[in-house]
């Protein structure tokens, strides 16, 4: 089981009297959808143990974040709990074939994986936070087309499907009898119409914490 998916807040705000506290800045990768095992998850692991019990590689309990962002990611920050996940938070599509070669070495690593002859799972969840980076693009909206053009100007949706190919072909090469589960972001205009009203939420923006 192969996973890039850090489940950052995962557990959610339990205490919504104050922005963001300590703990809810914690990794919670036990629960991530596509990568926890923790025991009372409902999980993409959880439910491949009950057809494959030896299953290995997901990701178990809580910790603090993994941060990373486009260059400025540590090559070597991983907690032993995290097993075969790759994930970082605040990881860009960029980040992706860096992650892939942590997988590969993790496997060579681990005496439990046969690299040549076992299958393997990889979900790759990634975008949310390339398209944040992109929103506040003013010099790319100043740009004219033309100019463009000219320039060779990379469109941040075409630099995001070129950095997730090169992740994807070093899948190809170096981790052979993978099935990728390469997973969709939602329409996150929606995110909008569902927290506007809220009252945390919109104690969350006026503090500046967050980007709109």
């Amino acid at each position: 089981m192969l996973l890039i998916s850090a489940g950052f807040a995962a557990k959610g705000l339990p205490d919504r009297s104050r922005i963001v506290g300590i703990h809810q800045t914690d990794e919670n990768r036990g629960l991530a959808f596509s990568a926890g095992g923790d025991p009372t998850a409902l999980t993409v692991p959880s439910l491949l143990r009950g057809l494959v019990p030896d299953l290995v590689g997901f990701s178990t309990g809580d910790h603090p974040a993994e941060l990373c962002y486009g260059p400025l990611c540590h090559p070597y920050l991983h907690w032993p709990t995290d097993r075969l996940n790759a994930a970082q938070s605040g990881a860009l599509a960029i980040n992706l074939e860096r992650q892939a070669s942590y997988l590969h070495a993790a496997m060579l690593a681990d005496p439990r994986v046969d690299l040549h002859h076992h299958f393997k799972l990889l979900s790759l969840f990634v975008g949310a936070n390339d398209l944040c980076a992109a929103c506040p693009a003013a010099a790319h909206e100043a740009v004219a087309d033309s100019d463009k053009a000219t320039a060779g100007f990379l469109d941040p949706a075409d630099k995001f499907e070129a950095a997730v190919r090169l992740a994807v072909d070093s899948v190809r090469r170096n981790i052979p009898r993978t099935v990728l589960n390469l997973m969709l972001l939602p329409n996150i205009s929606q995110t909008w119409d569902l927290t506007h009203d809220d009252p945390w939420c919109a104690k969350l923006r006026a503090s500046g914490l967050v980007y709109e």
